[in-house]
């Protein structure tokens, strides 16, 4: 036992993995810790405002940048990778241009079409948080690329501090919806402006190659990102985000509160495991990739091993969930509870299938994953909607969406896995 130990402390993987765990916790105890006085400040109208802006912001964020941040870690050359950040700064900037003027000339017919009259006011700043998330999104990555991995924690930590005692601190003079947008709004700008600070900048500049490409090449060498990666990871964040709309829609912003709450809840876990192990499982994956290593045994392990880890908390919730809510939350927060224990299922198997997504770009498999999306959008959307029409009762949709999402994510690992089977085999020949 001592000498597994031993390896387990020398193994550079897991001090990573360690590093980014310890401020995601921090963060995570920050939030648990604050929610609590947070919930019974502002009641569930504001959560479910809020839960259906950053619904919109969740869905359009991601693609700020036509995910072409994800490919700076990719290249083995440094200058490679320097194109690649400044090309996705010049898209991120464009897209934010192109959101802004669309909402200046058909506002009103966005907010019919998509029944966004409870958010309205806050409509154009979702041009600026789509920028700032954008931003986030490339200084993330190059933190990744650059092994800076105490950055991403530390600001991790800093950024749930400031952000929910300004909720706290704010609330207690104008407990709306309102102060918590534009304060989740600060708090992502304020993350990317960490990050950028506390990063060791002079990093960017070794490796300075004569041989530069243009912008134009590098697009084109990478154009699996824009072309099948960014339609995925809009359509999975479509599938993640229109349920708060859908719910607000159907049942009032109530019932979207109680959704989000029980959504924020649940991604602790997710968020401190399964980001940690992302983030450095990435880089890991990539060079084994380049190295011809088994990538299939390196998925397996780290599958059983965020198994093991998520069945405890998330088995929990499934049996007491309305209890734990409507004690942390308050009692007005009950349903919430009933809410968490069907997405405990859904966010369990988010969880142990990060090292699967992750895999994605290095087995080359973003346009199988793009329709593998599509179609799973589609049956986890039509059971939502299938649960309101049907059984006219919120617990059916969010229970028949969750169950949908699980078998989901159960088919792409089953997939993943048998790609990288083959490839493991192809490299051995």
């Amino acid at each position: 036992m001592s000498t597994l130990f031993q390896n387990l402390n020398k193994s550079k993987f897991i001090r990573n993995i360690a590093i980014v765990a310890s401020g995601t916790i921090a963060a995570q105890i920050i939030n648990f810790g604050l929610t609590p006085v947070i919930t019974r400040i502002y009641g569930p109208d504001a959560f479910g405002l809020l839960g259906t802006f950053m619904a919109v912001i969740n869905i359009l964020g991601p693609i700020a940048a036509l995910t072409y941040p994800i490919a700076i870690v990719l290249p083995k050359e440094h200058s490679k990778a320097k194109q690649i950040t400044k090309l996705a700064l010049l898209v991120c900037l464009c897209v934010g241009v192109i959101l802004g003027i669309t909402l200046l000339f058909a506002f009103d017919m966005i907010v019919k079409l998509f029944n966004l009259h409870p958010i309205a006011p806050f409509l154009f700043l979702i041009p600026i948080v789509v920028v700032f998330s954008g931003i986030l999104q490339i200084v993330e990555q190059w933190l990744i690329r650059t092994r800076q991995f105490k950055v991403t924690a530390k600001t991790a930590m800093f950024q749930s501090l400031l952000v929910n005692s300004s909720k706290i601190g704010v609330g207690l003079l104008h407990p709306f919806a309102i102060s918590l947008v534009l304060i989740q709004t600060f708090g992502i700008a304020l993350k990317g402006i960490l990050m950028f600070v506390m990063s060791d900048r002079s990093l960017y500049l070794k490796d300075n190659s004569k041989e530069q490409r243009s912008l134009k090449d590098i697009a084109f060498d990478y154009k699996d990102f824009p072309l099948y990666r960014a339609p995925q990871v809009f359509f999975n964040a479509i599938s993640q985000g229109l349920p708060i709309i859908l719910l607000a829609s159907f049942f009032g912003p109530a019932t979207a509160g109680f959704y989000t709450l029980s959504r924020q809840a649940l991604g602790i876990p997710v968020q401190i495991l399964g980001k940690a192990v992302q983030d450095v499982f990435y880089p890991r994956v990539s060079e084994a990739a380049n190295k011809k290593e088994n990538i299939s045994r390196i998925i397996i392990k780290s599958v059983l091993g965020l198994t093991i880890l998520g069945i405890v908390p998330f088995g929990v919730i499934i049996a007491f969930g309305p209890f734990i809510f409507s004690f942390v939350f308050g009692v007005e927060w009950e349903v919430a509870g009933v809410y968490a224990q069907w997405i405990a299922l859904m966010s369990l198997f988010m969880l142990i299938t990060r090292p699967v997504i992750v895999s994605v770009p290095v087995l080359r498999i973003q346009k199988q994953f793009l329709f593998f999306e599509i179609i799973g959008t589609i049956f986890k959307i039509g059971a939502l909607v299938f649960g309101f029409y049907y059984f006219q009762s919120d617990i059916y949709a969010v229970a028949l969406f969750s169950i949908t999402s699980m078998c989901t994510y159960i088919i792409l690992t089953l997939y993943t896995l048998s790609v990288a089977k083959r490839s493991d085999v192809d490299s051995i020949r």
